[in-house]
């Protein structure tokens, strides 16, 4: 367990240098939430830091850094979230740098090796970077004085992001034992915050919880109807979010909605390709666009300002969901709207939601029983779970929760492939020279398995014959036809292979996390039932 006592050496040396790096970041003051986290992590104090979107918690980890000089490594789960934060800290003249996929790798090596020399105050990377073995190499010979773990909840299973990845987080303190830790978050449950004490063994963390009430921001709900919704957009002026809980809700009332919006609409889910993503959320950012309907996967990282009005078509899902969203209202203290215009089917979707994330013990027996009968002699199945979800007559979400839960559990163990690996076996020569160059490349870059398959990377075998991949599948695919090999093309989904049983598996765990989440949304409705004047008081009490 770390030690979490105060070190009023380094307490002395940081609180010296607090006025003038405030002056250096244009602070007057450290706001309410602020004071307590910066002050404890200035000590070598671990710290979880509850508190609401827009409420400055970048400072909370960026002024300790600059008061002792420290060399502080941030995770977070999302490149936007990551590029906003290196350009803030770089126009602040602070020397920050990011390993992500948005650099090329020599980009990526060359900033590892600033950061070796000590050259960086700031680094960000996702918590996916632990597994590579430059990343790591590099925090070996320069090690973070401070860890930190933005949108912690993250980390935990009972929040409403779940990475797995994150759980790598907590290793990764125990092995370099930074001066300190710092955990950060809006999503405020005691699950959550037990989780994280618990992943990242920081049981004697301070706990700062801020959640104060958005006096700028007023909350109204009314029954949903297309004229309402049209109405609200209508006599808004500025940027508007519209939320809905689905894709398909999502594009249904951009589409309706689109032609008839002053200023332009864009849209936002995670179905969409990454670049109209991104182009769409910048277009949205600089003003190109005055309305963004989305999904929840729409947000994190968002900072604009001048955000007057949030809608939410449909229930949330939660009140900690519904807090963040709203938050990204009226940053700028002005006066902000946040409608929720509910109707009664939309519950029974966040109750769909909900049931499929947590599927049934008897489909886990059925998802389980149909992967040992596709089992081959290692154990291991190749199966897609549209495959399975048409099979066993179930939705494709819930079969999907289903093998993620055994896969976390260790029932079983599902990689991740490139889709570029295809297996293929010898059946007689080919006396046409460019077949056979085919064929000799395959032997040459393959690797022949106890079945007397090669298996190779289609990229690889191409290249080296110098044609496209897509050639050479359709290549491969007629000596196949023709009887000269047998061909097994990349493998669309995740291999699997079965390590135990369900015993692994706490149904019980499972069970309390449902009742959770409905729980969850039944405050949805208390809230909604409020008086208009009365939600802001509500809120505030929630996270209290």
């Amino acid at each position: 367990m770390r030690k979490n006592i105060l070190d009023k050496k380094l307490y002395e040396s940081g609180i010296g240098k607090l006025g003038d790096v405030l002056t250096q970041m244009s602070y007057t003051d450290l706001r309410p939430g602020q004071d307590a986290a910066i002050h404890g992590i200035l000590g070598g104090r671990d710290v979880i830091c509850f508190m609401p979107t827009s409420f400055g918690k970048s400072a909370i980890y960026q002024i300790p850094t600059m008061c002792l000089e420290w060399n502080t490594l941030v995770f977070s789960p999302l490149l936007s979230l990551i590029q906003d934060q290196v350009e803030k800290l770089q126009a602040l003249g602070m020397k920050a740098g990011q390993v992500s996929s948005s650099q090329t790798e020599v980009e990526n090596n060359l900033t590892m090796s600033d950061w070796e020399m000590g050259d960086l105050n700031f680094l960000f990377a996702a918590p996916e970077k632990l597994s590579n073995e430059r990343f790591t190499r590099s925090m070996s010979k320069k090690k973070p004085d401070m860890i930190v773990i933005d949108e912690a909840h993250c980390i935990s299973s009972w929040g409403t992001s779940f990475r797995p990845s994150y759980q790598n987080i907590g290793l990764f303190v125990d092995l370099f034992k930074p001066k300190a830790v710092l955990a950060m978050t809006a999503t405020k449950t005691t699950e959550v915050e037990s989780d994280i004490r618990k992943s990242l063994g920081i049981d004697g963390a301070a706990l700062v919880s801020y959640f104060p009430e958005r006096d700028n921001l007023s909350f109204k709900s009314k029954s949903f109807s297309i004229p309402m919704l049209s109405r609200i957009i209508k006599e808004t002026e500025g940027s508007i979010i519209i939320y809905s809980a689905s894709v398909k809700e999502t594009e249904s009332l951009f589409n309706s909605l689109r032609k008839n919006i002053e200023g332009g609409a864009t849209i936002y889910h995670g179905q969409m390709m990454p670049g109209e993503r991104t182009s769409n959320q910048s277009s949205f950012m600089a003003g190109r666009a005055r309305v963004m309907f989305a999904t929840k996967a729409f947000g994190m990282g968002i900072d604009k300002s001048n955000i007057r009005c949030i809608i939410h078509k449909g229930y949330a899902s939660s009140l900690e969901d519904y807090a963040q969203e709203t938050g990204r209202a009226g940053r700028d203290g002005k006066p902000s709207l946040c409608w929720f215009l509910y109707d009664p089917k939309s519950i029974d979707t966040q109750r769909w939601f909900i049931e499929n994330q947590y599927p049934p013990k008897a489909l886990f027996s059925k998802v389980y029983n149909y992967m040992n009968q596709r089992k081959d002699k290692y154990n291991s199945c190749q199966i897609l779970v549209s495959e399975v979800a048409k099979v066993l007559d179930v939705h494709a979400s819930s079969v999907s929760s289903c093998i993620n839960i055994m896969n976390q559990a260790g029932v079983v163990d599902r990689k991740k492939t490139s889709n570029k690996v295809f297996k293929s076996k010898l059946l007689k020569e080919h006396i046409n020279d460019k077949y056979t160059a085919i064929l000799e490349a395959i032997a040459d870059f393959g690797i022949m398995g106890d079945d007397g398959f090669y298996e190779a990377d289609l990229e690889v075998v191409a290249s080296s014959v110098n044609i496209k991949s897509t050639t050479l599948r359709t290549k491969l695919r007629d000596l196949d036809n023709d009887g000269y090999i047998m061909f097994i093309p990349p493998f669309r989904g995740s291999p699997t292979k079965i390590l135990s049983d369900l015993s692994e598996i706490d149904f019980e765990a499972l069970a309390d996390k449902a009742s959770l989440e409905f729980s969850k949304l039944a405050h949805v409705s208390e809230f909604l039932d409020c008086e208009d004047s009365e939600k802001g008081q509500f809120l505030h009490n929630y996270f209290q």
